[in-house]
């Protein structure tokens, strides 16, 4: 079974560019290593999944928390859309296994480190996008994102250190 078949069927979505999605799991430091064997790595994909995040969560937190003003709604989706928040999303989907890394990087924890889950994550949702459109990978994400998105945290809470210091 393909790695991108998998992690579509983990998904419970409809997939239908399995190159796309197996692109999305592709770190540099396999390409590096494996240089002809997949289109490029997924830092493409993680741009354009940025974006599809961002909107898919303004626009869900907009809708359920109608009383709060820019600054908590922002506060809520910084939380969210942190390195630490979307490490949270990937390992709920346990994407950490399947993302494909380079020696060095495996022997480093890579399938464990934030920053690299957050990325991975990103670049699966700019793949779901492409291949399946907002309407489906927004719906996936408000899904998967659900806990975060109906929790009742105190503002305070949700900023950073530094922001509660300011």
């Amino acid at each position: 079974m393909r790695p991108g078949q998998a992690v579509a069927e983990r998904l419970g979505l409809p997939v239908r560019d399995l190159d796309l999605l197996e692109q999305a799991l592709i770190h540099s430091s396999w390409l590096h290593e494996h240089p002809d064997d997949a289109r490029g790595p997924n830092e493409r994909l993680e741009f354009l999944g940025d974006a599809v995040v961002n909107l898919a969560i303004s626009e869900a937190l907009y809708s359920r928390h109608p009383d709060d003003d820019e600054g908590v709604l922002s506060a809520r989706r910084a939380a969210i859309v942190s390195t630490t928040g979307l490490a949270r999303l990937a390992g709920r989907i346990h994407l950490g296994p399947d993302l494909l890394l380079g020696e060095g990087e495996s022997q480093r924890s890579g399938r464990r480190r934030p920053s690299l889950l957050a990325s991975s994550f990103e670049a699966l949702c700019g793949a779901l996008y492409l291949d399946l459109g907002y309407d489906a990978v927004c719906a996936w994400l408000i899904g998967v994102a659900a806990p975060e998105l109906t929790k009742e945290t105190p503002v305070i809470s949700l900023k950073s250190p530094k922001s509660r210091l300011q």
